[in-house]
């Protein structure tokens, strides 16, 4: 894609960026604004993806002395919050979107010929990670494609 990608954290873009340690960072509509990336990233290239995950994380030791009854209830109140966020990342773009046009933050979507530069860059990614996952969750994610 002809960036040398530099590992930081979310929080650090803006001063990285306004150190001049890189040039603009991944990152969310959501955390545009609150990390004040706006205020030293004139533009948004859109790839138009996010990663929003409600993450619970359990040992196994504890997770398997519960009764499976209420493992069954942390499973669905674990849904209905994923389900939550991801509605509220949705709806924040927009809202940043709005912001941005007001700002005079450009928002840029990837022409198609782009797009297919970066699923073909990314696509190892897929194994990579597929067994950080609930079984069958990239798989349903590539059919959606």
């Amino acid at each position: 894609m002809g960036a040398e990608p530099v590992q930081i954290e979310l929080e650090e873009i803006t001063q990285a960026v306004t150190d001049g340690r890189i040039q603009g960072g991944e990152s969310t509509y959501a955390r545009f604004f609150a990390l004040h990336q706006n205020e030293c990233c004139p533009v948004i290239n859109d790839a138009e993806h996010s990663l929003f995950l409600t993450s619970i994380i359990v040992a196994k030791d504890f997770w398997s002395d519960l009764e499976q009854d209420l493992q069954e209830q942390i499973k669905v109140a674990a849904m209905d919050a994923a389900r939550s966020e991801r509605r509220e990342s949705i709806e924040d773009v927009d809202i940043v979107k709005a912001q941005c046009a007001k700002d005079d933050i450009k928002v840029v979507t990837m022409a198609a010929e782009e797009r297919k530069k970066f699923e073909k860059a990314t696509e190892y990614l897929y194994d990579k990670f597929d067994n950080m996952f609930s079984d069958g969750l990239l798989t349903k994610i590539r059919e959606v494609k």
